[in-house]
């Protein structure tokens, strides 16, 4: 259940930083977001094993398209990513794209996903109208997952980094 703006607390960025594009090797589903992240990242999984690619060396990022309070549940898109190493092609359902560079408030945040949509929540409903920052929609909102190998195990001690674009 959804808390009130006003019961939200503060939340201010770490750090408000400008980046480069990002080179990266991704796989889109479509439909919630639970699901559909977690059937995007046993395909990435599968093609980081059958290449052999040494996961410690890997950066992970997850792109969440839509909103979820706009567009409707079946048409919600998520792209798992890792950054594309050199001389390696896309193969089967591994498309490449470019994340585009720029300014971004980023957040970061500890613990299972579960917390997440109360962090966006109080990024877009508290921090961002607050702020003098404007909101740059033809940039993706992006995370990058660290700790990867203890998604299946410890989730409180995963760390996620959570990137809005601004203008």
């Amino acid at each position: 259940m959804t808390r009130k703006i006003s019961e939200l607390p503060m939340i201010k960025p770490d750090k408000i930083e400008k980046t480069s594009d990002l080179n990266l090797f991704f796989v889109r589903r479509v439909g919630n977001y639970t699901e559909s992240a977690s059937d995007a990242w046993v395909t990435m999984h599968a093609f980081i094993n059958e290449q052999n690619l040494d996961r410690s060396r890997l950066r992970y990022f997850g792109v969440a398209h839509d909103d979820p309070r706009v567009t409707s549940e079946d048409k919600l898109r998520y792209d798992a990513c890792i950054l594309a190493p050199k001389n390696l092609k896309e193969k089967g359902e591994i498309g490449r794209q470019i994340l585009k560079g720029g300014k971004y408030a980023v957040f970061t945040y500890h613990g299972s996903s579960d917390g997440l949509e109360e962090t966006f929540d109080r990024i877009f409903r508290k921090w961002l109208p607050d702020s003098k920052e404007n909101f740059d929609d033809t940039r993706p909102v992006f995370e990058e997952y660290f700790d990867m190998e203890l998604a299946n195990t410890d989730k409180s001690n995963l760390i996620t980094k959570i990137c809005i674009p601004i203008s």
